[in-house]
């Protein structure tokens, strides 16, 4: 019995298999369809998560139709010639718990009105990249190219929550290997390319080949419409809402009245009351600014900026006074240009350039292309005079040359919101957005920090940023080095330490990384002389030791050997081992049956030589010869044997008393 009902089984999903959408596919003429209606909906995402549903229950050809006609999503989970196909399924959909009142219902419609559940099925993969774009025409230009270069499978990808970016991919593949692999011939043809990880559905994709359905105006204006919020749950502006209203707008104005009259009632209405909400939302650049200097420049070092865009930060605000436009909405945008003062794109630091100004005549997006200011404040100025041709503020001294290039711009003088800039600033329609959202908004809501502290900390940063970089640094800078540890690790508080740009951070650890590198190799020759016996204990047996320390010392610089506390004991030992060597020689007993050698008279400095050739050099000599050489670093260090520890305790209590004053 077990074998007859799978048999049948098998039947039955081979005849629905057989019957189902995929004929819908061959032909674009509209076809009556019996279809197993699963639910009906007017909002297009929930139609799609009850067909995904229903594709996940095992149905595989589950489907949505987008009926022109009503605006209403219906949703499939299987579409026949023949009704008494649909009657087996329709009965297969009812033992399902939630589609229990599943339904036979007719329908026209073409494959282009339909959206298969498998579709919809979110996929990782990992695709060739060879360019994003503004504007999906643009995306399909650079597809079209590549698909006449041979590479048939490259396609377009818009994801819904990248409402800007059109990516032209030359492949996907599910390993980043054959991924590589297929890169390479992509590389031969010319292309510029990176791999890249995306997830997306089928539907995301487009090529040029695609069929395109032809709405009339009217039409068109209704589902955009129909995309929109409701007015009353607009709280931020988003950048999918602002362009949708924006274009049913244009559509709008476009349309003839008889293509007006076509419109249903309420979509105008519904238009009106989202543009309203949206303009209510809008931030004026010029205007009475909402911070001060001290939060502007609190928020940068949070953000992880570098300090010089910290440092700028009362330039905008001293041009702000001037103009009359919003200093924190010029400043977070520099913050967005220049990666916070980072400069990690095509604009470098000495260009001084903190709004990605472009020359007069750009070709492209090369560092050539953009233009160059004398100072840093130079090039707040110019950033002032850019975005004033925007809202119509006159310049500030001589404008740079992009200035009387954008100035003729028909938009000019007319944009008084920050939200419009995308498109115009830069072609991405977010961008604009992305400054109240992404910066300022977390401008406006970080703690202004007392003055003590924003003072004392950039006071410090200055301090650090005034040494000279690391490889530079001699024994004249120690004592400077240990004052700047001890007063950021000791002296400052953590509000003050939380000030600090991340750059000058870095080098405070590399300062102390300095340091101790250095006295980890002159602590191992502190501890090498300190482990040689008492001269009166030493025997010939500890030369290799005595040389060993010797070695040691000798690889140290003279920044570090200056510091080698126990340098004297090295000293008598090895004038006590030469003294023992000249010893050996005149104990040795020699063999009776051939007579010595005489010895030549010695020569009385000889007493003053060590066994391994060198002169020895008593304390005082040593002290003598530091004198005669003064202005040359010596070759040893300090005359006490109390220890490397010591010195270091003494130079940290010296840092703790005189180290704020030393930086200022």
């Amino acid at each position: 019995m077990k074998d007859k009902k799978l048999i049948s089984l098998v039947m039955i999903l081979s005849m629905i298999l057989s019957f189902s959408i995929p004929a819908i596919g061959q032909g674009g003429d509209s076809k009556l369809w019996y279809c197993v209606q699963a639910s009906v909906t007017t909002n297009k995402d929930t139609a799609f998560n009850i067909a995904l549903n229903l594709h996940k229950l095992g149905f595989e050809e589950a489907f949505v139709f987008d009926d022109p006609d009503s605006h209403n999503y219906y949703v499939m989970a299987g579409g026949f010639e023949y009704r008494d196909d649909a009657q087996r399924l329709v009965d297969e959909v009812k033992k399902h718990k939630g589609h229990e009142s599943a339904w036979i219902t007719e329908k026209n419609f073409t494959h282009w009105d339909i959206t298969m559940a498998k579709n919809l099925i979110e996929k990782t993969w990992f695709t060739i990249q060879t360019g994003v774009f503004s504007t999906k025409e643009n995306a399909l230009n650079q597809v079209q190219k590549m698909i006449d270069d041979g590479f048939e499978n490259a396609f377009g990808l818009f994801l819904p929550d990248d409402t800007h970016n059109h990516y032209a991919l030359a492949g996907k593949f599910e390993t980043k290997e054959k991924a590589e692999n297929y890169a390479k011939t992509v590389k031969q043809k010319g292309y510029d390319y990176f791999i890249k990880e995306f997830t997306f559905r089928n539907i995301d994709t487009f090529r040029p080949d695609d069929p395109v359905r032809e709405y009339p105006p009217y039409e068109e204006f209704m589902n955009l419409v129909d995309q929109l919020p409701d007015p009353d749950s607009i709280t931020e502006i988003i950048v999918k809402d602002k362009v949708n209203s924006e274009k049913a707008r244009n559509l709008y104005n476009e349309m003839a009245n008889e293509e007006r009259e076509k419109i249903e009632a309420g979509y105008l209405e519904k238009l009106v009351a989202v543009e309203e909400k949206i303009q209510s939302l809008k931030t004026l650049i010029k205007s009475e600014t909402g911070a001060v200097v001290r939060q502007a420049q609190a928020w940068a070092v949070k953000r992880g900026a570098h300090k010089r865009y910290v440092d700028i930060a009362p330039i905008y605000w001293i041009y702000g006074e001037r103009t009359g436009m919003r200093p924190e909405i010029l400043y977070t945008q520099a913050g967005k240009e220049t990666n916070f003062g980072k400069y990690t794109g095509a604009v470098k630091p000495e260009m001084n350039n903190w709004a990605g100004i472009k020359i007069a005549d750009p070709v492209g997006d090369r560092p050539e292309d953009h233009e160059t200011f004398d100072t840093p404040e130079d090039g707040v100025r110019g950033h002032f005079n850019h975005l004033g041709i925007y809202c119509g503020v006159d310049p500030i001294g001589k404008p740079h040359p992009r200035w009387y290039k954008t100035k003729e711009a028909e938009w000019a003088g007319t944009i008084q919101y920050v939200e419009d800039l995308g498109g115009l600033w830069a072609p991405n329609p977010d961008y604009g957005i992305s400054i109240i959202r992404d910066y300022m908004r977390d401008l406006y809501n970080t703690p202004v920090p007392s003055e003590e502290d924003m003072n004392t900390s950039l006071e410090f940063s200055n301090g650090v940023e005034q040494l000279p970089e690391v490889e530079e640094l001699t024994i004249d800078d120690l004592e400077v080095v240990q004052n700047i540890i001890n007063e950021y690790d000791n002296l400052l508080i953590d509000s003050q330490r939380a000030l600090i740009p991340y750059n000058i951070k870095d080098s405070i650890e590399e300062l102390r990384n300095w340091l101790n590198k250095g006295f980890e190799d002159i602590q191992e020759v502190i501890d090498l002389i300190e482990k040689l016996p008492e001269v009166k204990d030493l025997k010939i047996g500890h030369k290799e030791e005595v040389e060993r320390a010797r070695l040691a010392f000798e690889k140290l610089s003279q920044e570090q050997k200056i510091l080698v506390s126990n340098i004297d004991k090295l000293i008598e030992a090895e004038q006590r081992i030469a003294e023992l060597e000249g010893s050996k020689d005149l104990d040795e007993p020699t063999d009776p049956e051939k007579p010595e050698k005489p010895k030549d008279p010695k020569d009385p400095a000889d007493s003053n030589k060590l066994g391994n050739g060198k002169k020895t050099v008593s304390p005082k000599e040593e002290s003598d010869k530091l004198e005669d050489n003064k202005g040359i670093l010596p070759r040893t260090g300090y005359k006490n044997n109390i220890g490397f520890y010591s010195s270091g305790l003494l130079l940290l209590i010296n840092g703790i008393v005189l180290g704020r004053k030393k930086i200022k």
